[in-house]
């Protein structure tokens, strides 16, 4: 009987511990520690979103790893691939339905689910959403951006187009822009 109750606790702590569901449980948000961590201490935990029973692995930023999108029931969040692009993922929970849009590279996600204001979601028109991400501790070795203090990247999102564009502006301590460019 010992034995039984011991199983049932342990199995409670692990089912139960480290998991955050919202969205009246159809969300689960949680850290996982992969086999390979066993033999090299050196691998991190993997941020994994499931989402009615699909599944989403390398998601960037914090818990709950996802952003709701202003006037809609719709969840935004980024994932890391394995050639190390990423994933735009625009999930909306009325239709069960993920729009995915691929990405060279992205700035935008590391801090969803922190406190800051780094990773927003500005507008949302149309079925286009514009992402900002701010960095307020921005350097450079470039010559041209020395008085470099700050970063303020913009991502436009096109769900029916299913494309990004990005423009990031560089300013200094006065919030001047010293320059832009067009990824």
């Amino acid at each position: 009987m010992r034995v039984f109750v011991i199983i049932a606790i342990i199995a409670t702590c692990v089912i139960g511990c480290g998991q955050n569901r919202s969205w009246s449980g159809r969300i689960i948000s949680k850290k996982i520690r992969p086999p390979s961590a066993l033999a090299n201490v050196h691998v991190s935990d993997i941020n994994v979103i499931i989402i009615d029973g699909t599944r989403f692995e390398r998601v960037r930023g914090f818990k709950p790893f996802y952003l709701q999108v202003p006037g809609s029931n719709s969840i935004l969040f980024v994932t890391d691939e394995s050639d190390y692009s990423v994933k735009y993922h625009c999930f909306d929970m009325d239709m069960d339905r993920d729009t995915v849009i691929d990405a060279q590279s992205s700035v935008f996600g590391r801090s969803i689910g922190l406190n800051t204001a780094e990773d927003v979601i500005t507008n949302v028109n149309n079925g286009k959403i514009l992402l900002c991400n701010l960095d307020t501790n921005a350097r450079s070795v470039d010559q041209r951006l020395h008085d470099l203090t700050s970063t303020r990247t913009f991502y436009l999102l096109d769900l029916p187009g299913r494309t990004v564009s990005g423009r990031t502006m560089y300013l200094n301590k006065d919030g001047a822009i010293i320059e832009e460019r067009t990824e």
